[in-house]
């Protein structure tokens, strides 16, 4: 039904504003996944999808829409396991930080999130200390699963240690028992 609609659109030539191009964005990831994660054959037209709508609307002008772009953006790159969508989500991240709007916390939070989805350790480990204030109870049982769904314990472990030992997250009786 999204790519319908999107088909009809390009047809019709109708200019979608900013927050038309987010829920897009939202819609066509959330449409990626099914019960078990992800579906590979979606996976893989999430991110051409993405960056053809993302170049075709204006930026947004205020910086809730801005946000809220960026985001959604940044959410393709993370269930995207294209190495494209590692380059884009690095892209987006340099130019969201020459804009001028002010980033909310969940920005940093989701930026994390597609390093950790594609296994940029290091990157992740370095922007721990420098990104802390920004940290959620809700990230760290996010970064935790994607340590979890790549069955790999030891990186989960890192995190906690990095997240609750080192930078002093307080930990939800939900993380201890997931």
């Amino acid at each position: 039904a999204l790519l319908e609609a999107r088909r009809l659109q390009k047809e019709h030539g109708i200019k979608l504003t900013p927050i038309a191009r987010n829920i897009f964005l939202s819609a066509i990831t959330r449409a990626g996944r099914h019960a078990k994660g992800v579906d590979p054959e979606r996976r893989e037209q999430l991110l051409p999808l993405a960056q053809d709508m993302w170049n075709e609307v204006e930026t947004a002008k205020d910086a809730d829409t801005f946000n809220a772009g960026l985001g959604a953006a940044l959410n393709v790159c993370t269930v995207s396991k294209e190495p494209a969508a590692l380059e884009w989500a690095l892209e987006l991240w340099k130019w969201a930080n020459s804009t001028g709007f002010k980033l909310d916390d969940k920005k940093y939070c989701n930026y994390v999130m597609v390093l950790e989805a594609h296994q940029q350790h290091d990157q992740v480990n370095a922007l721990l200390p420098k990104f802390r204030k920004h940290f959620s109870n809700p990230f760290l049982g996010a970064v935790l699963d994607y340590a979890g769904m790549q069955h790999n314990w030891q990186r989960g472990e890192e995190l906690w240690d990095a997240i609750v030992n080192e930078l002093g997250m307080e930990p939800t009786v939900i993380h201890y028992s997931a």
